[in-house]
């Protein structure tokens, strides 16, 4: 009996759970990381945008921190918000969690590193102990590619400014109209160029407006940055001002700005459209000289456009002809990069706005469209709606139904 009785305690105190063991959180235990984002396949090219996460889980009591980013050779970097402190469970212990988010931009091809970043911390313990740690994450490697030719080099044409960006938008603004200036009186053009993913710096500087009869100046320039967890939108205001020298009109000629898409891996364009720079009244061309100048240039147009109207009954005009297609190719292209810009600004309702634009353009239902379903989930579901914008422009641009669609049009 006695030894039932004794067996039967060895086994409740077996299945008993055990104290747990008090946290003191010293010695302090650290651990710093620096972990990079979804890269495109192949690595960055130069001066793209690398987004990364520093985050340190330290066991302890911080009492002071100072983080230490060194300047990195071939590298410049861009700090996009103050850290971010959140507690956490990790490995069944209490953690205080840091967390900043960087973007970097490879000045060098070839092999570069990131790293290390060292967090100098200070952790307090019972009965006044101190202790100094210095956590350092481990360097990063990377291979940066050379900038891609863009197609206009193949055929001999000067290579444009290297702007790699997620998303560029620019407008242009004319105060008084460039044609119906005050005799005596200025025209004062204001430029903005917009780029998600690189620095202020890294923007071109302001295109010369120059052309034959005009006195053109700039009158100044400005650069600003909005930095957000996608990286930076930064911007770049440039104003002119114009004025006519005599009454014959000033013809600015169109200035292109190219730049190389990271998210498709593709070259676009941008296109600041030229203007004639007249006095009210003095728009149209009058002295026999211009008139002759203009009367080859705008016959050629002329033959170009009624050659054009004779071929498009044999293309076809509706939406299963060249030109249908065409058109909604167009339509498409400029549905995407709206969608991409939205996505860059984390703006969900212009998001939305252009997902659907781009699948009306690609023929698409919008019940059949996972990128769409994915956004309302957000968008009308919960909050927080912003953060969800990454890889949608993707997303919708590989639904089945949009190749199916492109693959399958007449």
């Amino acid at each position: 009996m006695v030894i039932r009785l004794a067996l039967l305690l060895l086994a409740a105190l077996a299945v008993m759970p055990r104290p747990v063991v008090a946290e003191t959180g010293w010695p302090p235990e650290v651990r710093l990381a620096l972990l990079p984002d979804a890269l495109p396949r192949g690595g960055p090219v130069l001066g793209e945008m690398v987004l990364a996460t520093l985050r340190g889980e330290y066991v302890g009591n911080v009492a002071k921190e100072t983080l230490a980013v060194p300047p990195f050779k071939g590298w410049s970097w861009m700090q996009l918000g103050a850290p971010e402190w959140t507690e956490e469970r990790i490995d069944n212990r209490n953690a205080h969690v840091f967390e900043v988010r960087f973007a970097f931009f490879p000045q060098e091809p070839g092999k570069q590193e990131i790293g290390p970043i060292t967090h100098h911390l200070i952790f307090a313990g019972s009965g006044g102990q101190r202790m100094t740690i210095d956590a350092a994450s481990t360097p990063v490697a990377f291979e940066v590619a050379e900038p891609p030719l863009p197609p206009e080099v193949a055929i001999g044409l000067r290579q444009p400014f290297w702007m790699p960006a997620r998303a560029v938008r620019m407008t242009d603004e004319w105060e008084p109209a460039p044609d119906r200036i005050v005799a005596g009186d200025w025209t004062r053009r204001t430029v903005t160029l917009e780029v998600a993913g690189l620095p202020p710096e890294a923007l071109p500087s302001a295109p010369q407006m120059a052309a034959g009869n005009l006195f053109s100046f700039i009158d100044g320039e400005e650069r600003t940055v909005e930095r957000t967890a996608d990286g930076p939108i930064s911007k770049v205001i440039w104003r002119y001002r114009m004025q006519p020298q005599s009454t014959v009109p000033a013809e600015l000629d169109n200035i292109p700005v190219a730049w190389f898409d990271t998210g498709s891996r593709v070259w676009r364009e941008e296109m600041l459209r030229g203007a004639e720079i007249a006095f009210e009244g003095t728009a149209l061309p009058k002295e026999p000289g211009l008139v002759a100048r203009r009367a080859v240039p705008v016959g050629l147009a002329l033959g170009a456009v009624v050659g054009a109207l004779a071929l498009v009954p044999t293309l076809g005009v509706g939406r299963s002809g060249a030109v249908g297609r065409l058109r909604r190719w167009g339509r498409a292209q400029r549905a995407a990069l709206a969608l991409r810009w939205a996505e860059a600004r984390r703006d969900p309702v212009g998001a939305r706005r252009a997902l659907l634009a781009l699948l009306s353009a690609r023929g698409i239902a919008p019940a059949g469209s996972a990128a769409l379903q994915r956004l309302d989930r957000a968008l009308f579901g919960r909050p927080g709606t912003a953060s969800e914008l990454g890889g949608l422009t993707r997303q919708a641009l590989r639904e089945r139904g949009v190749r199916a669609e492109a693959r399958g049009s007449p």
